[in-house]
């Protein structure tokens, strides 16, 4: 009783077995749950070499459905963009006879035929590694480029440039005796000029008591004239 994969609308895989005769002629479009054959076809076959055995692919199913029904298995090229309605069955085929096929064996060559197990550009990923083995490295580990350069060869670059863009500033007299002075100087014309404010204020405020003080006397000597008058 060889096996072969059914592949349902839903994505999923089994596997299932046939009884009896095990050539091609059987009914595999009862396997995927179809009544009739009508439009029930091989679609397409692979045949291909993996792991160092031979391998027939023939997948069958229906290319015309209702919606709603669309398989959602995604099938490697030339037929990755056929839409099939339903289950298909995917067979291995020897002599015109199906040989067994495991769900594991399908999902490699089906990865296979998908480019998952391509070794291109092998040759160039080796000479790249060799390359990088023989750059020159900083001490990070990183390879001393154009972009990349090593701490130490940025310390002295930005040492020299350090000391070349900075210019000796001559340093500044303390001038101890006339700046002394000149400090003193100012000091004293400043409390000067406060002590010649302080006496301007205060003559203002005398000035201010004197003539209150007039004021209340002519008019207390003013209230003594004052009699009192009789009314006819």
């Amino acid at each position: 009783m060889p096996s072969f994969i059914i592949v349902e609308k839903n994505g999923s895989v089994k596997s299932t077995t046939v009884k009896g005769k095990n050539d091609i002629s059987i009914d595999l479009y009862k396997k995927c749950g179809f009544k009739t054959n009508d439009g029930f076809n091989c679609a397409h076959t692979w045949t291909v070499e993996f792991n160092n055995v031979e391998y027939k692919i023939q997948i069958y199913g229906k290319t015309n459905g209702r919606a709603g029904s669309e398989n959602k298995y995604e099938f490697p090229p030339p037929i990755d963009n056929i839409l099939f309605f339903g289950s298909c069955a995917v067979i291995n085929t020897q002599d015109d006879k199906i040989v067994d096929m495991s769900i594991t064996e399908f999902n490699d060559i089906m990865e296979y035929l998908q480019g998952g197990y391509s070794d291109v550009n092998s040759e160039d990923s080796e000479e790249s590694d060799e390359d990088d083995i023989n750059v020159p490295k900083t001490k990070q580990g990183y390879a001393k480029d154009d972009f990349v350069v090593d701490d130490d060869e940025c310390d002295d670059d930005s040492d020299s440039d350090y000391s070349s863009s900075v210019e000796e500033i001559p340093k500044k007299n303390n001038g101890k005796g006339k700046g002394k002075k000149a400090t003193q100087d100012v000091g004293t014309v400043e409390k000067n000029k406060i002590k010649n404010a302080k006496n301007v204020a205060q003559k203002y405020l005398d000035s201010l008591n004197i003539s209150a003080k007039k004021t209340t006397v002519d008019v207390l000597e003013c209230s003594e004239e004052l009699v009192e008058e009789d009314y006819v």
